[in-house]
This record gives structure tokens, C-alpha cells and sequence, in this order.
């Protein structure tokens, strides 16, 4: 597992752990966070178009590689 996959397991996992603690969500609801997650990170590189990409800052660069490394992925699952 590549470190950013890593962190989106542990992450979600944590999270989940502490939302349940204090609100109550269908298993249903929440296998549609990965969705979601894709569809933001879809939305944010759209809006990152915006930038000049000619003349990005190193962590503008960093940030676009790992919004698109995350939605290939997750675009995988979503194709199977």
C-alpha cells in the first residue's frame, strides 16, 4: 500500500471511530464516502485548473500529483 492510500485508510478509519462516538450513520450512507471523497477531489482539481499551470508553486505541483494519483485510484474501484 503506497503512503497516500495508507493515510486515506487510516484517516477514514480514525474518523469513523470517533464520528460513531457521537452521531449515528447507516452502513449504507457510509460506503458512499468514497464517492464522495472522489467527487470532491474532482471538483478541487477542476478549481485548480484555474491556477497558471505554466507557473506553479512546488507545493501547487505536489498537491495536483496527489489529487490525481487519489482519483485514479478511486476511479478504479467505482470502474470495477
Amino acid at each position: 500500500m503506497r503512503k497516500e492510500e495508507n493515510f486515506e485508510h487510516r484517516f477514514l478509519k480514525s474518523f469513523w471511530e470517533g464520528y460513531k462516538q457521537e452521531y449515528f450513520i447507516k452502513e449504507k450512507e457510509k460506503e458512499k464516502t468514497p464517492k464522495f471523497n472522489l467527487y470532491r477531489d474532482l471538483l478541487v482539481r477542476y478549481i485548480n485548473k484555474m491556477w497558471d499551470l505554466k507557473n506553479l508553486k512546488e507545493n501547487q505541483k505536489l498537491y495536483i500529483n496527489m489529487i490525481e494519483e487519489s482519483i485514479l485510484r478511486r476511479k478504479a474501484i467505482f470502474d470495477n
